[in-house]
């Protein structure tokens, strides 16, 4: 049993002993105990006793009903996840069939899923730009058919030529004669350039249609008069026009990879490799001065184009 003390006597600092039946008070300093004024209670540090029927859990554990109130928790996520993604799927497929004339049209590249600009609906463009929209499309049916001709081989298997020689020479720097093959095959692909607009009929130097950089841009297009983007001519020129352009942005940044080592650099200068160097450059000129080229060259890019089966002989 616990003793009982007056309510003014002063309490000292004590610790509340745990027994199997009882607890009794006792002095941390020895002395005796005393009521706190008030009758209250004094706090202790020990924990109170737990019922007989009721273990405490082990270290490191948690008791029964912590672990089923986190599995109710977990429980109700995964419901609450999925009601919302089904939610989701119910609603989109409602809006889909609701809005099925209001699906935004990619007028920014046509055949393509990239885009430089956010979709629009085809009912909200002008007529303007709906003629835009359209000559995106010719232009891009004009450049594929381009990208199929046997000019196009030509122009990529030189291409081809062209990469590997640098390659070859830039193994072993110092080796001038490497040099000399690699400048001899980048004059080869800039003839073969010519070759591709000759054989798709298009002068590079044709001034009856405004260049665009990229067909793609939206914006761009729109810069064109309604006559220019409704011309059949002028968009297939520009399809051709672009089919070019990507490859002779290639080859112009070949030859500033040509000038960038000196040795390489030099050799076209030097009196004992001017030969092959000379004549690649000869052919160049006469076919951008004169639009002449090798019977042999023209006999290839005149051929009918690849069939939808045959793989173009550029891809190893």
């Amino acid at each position: 049993m616990v003793p009982e003390y007056d309510d003014d006597d002063i309490v000292e600092d004590y610790e509340e002993v745990s027994s199997d039946s009882a607890r009794r008070v006792s002095s941390a300093q020895g002395g005796p105990v005393k009521r706190p004024v008030g009758g209250a209670r004094p706090s202790t540090t020990a924990m109170p006793a737990l019922p007989p029927d009721q273990e405490q859990p082990g270290k490191g554990k948690i008791s029964h009903k912590s672990a089923k109130q986190i599995w109710i928790i977990c429980i109700a996520i995964t419901v609450l996840g999925l009601a919302a993604v089904l939610a989701d799927v119910v609603f989109d497929a409602f809006g889909r069939r609701a809005g099925s004339n209001t699906t935004p049209v990619n007028v920014n590249n046509p055949g393509s899923n990239r885009t430089n600009l956010p979709p629009r609906n085809q009912e909200q463009l002008t007529p303007h730009q709906k003629n835009a929209a359209a000559f995106g499309l010719e232009v891009h049916k004009h450049r594929n058919e381009a990208i199929g001709s046997r000019g196009y081989d030509f122009l990529r298997l030189a291409m081809k030529k062209m990469n590997e020689s640098f390659d070859a020479a830039n193994k072993d720097r110092a080796n001038e004669q490497g040099w000399v093959g690699a400048w001899v095959a980048y004059y080869e692909a800039e003839y073969a350039l010519e070759l591709f607009y000759k054989a798709n009929q298009l002068d590079p130097l044709d001034d009856s249609f405004t260049r665009i950089s990229d067909y793609r841009d939206r914006e761009e297009c729109e810069l064109l008069e309604d006559d220019e983007l409704l011309d059949a001519a002028k968009q297939r020129k520009q399809g051709v026009y672009q089919a070019a352009s990507d490859e002779a942005t290639k080859i112009n940044k070949h030859k500033k990879l040509l000038v960038g080592f000196a040795v390489s650099a030099n050799v076209p200068d030097k009196d004992e490799f001017k030969g092959p160097i000379d004549e690649a450059k000869a052919r160049l000129k006469a076919a951008r001065e004169h639009k002449e080229f090798l019977p042999a060259d023209l006999e290839y890019v005149n051929r009918p184009p690849r069939g939808p089966d045959e793989q173009p002989p550029y891809v190893d």
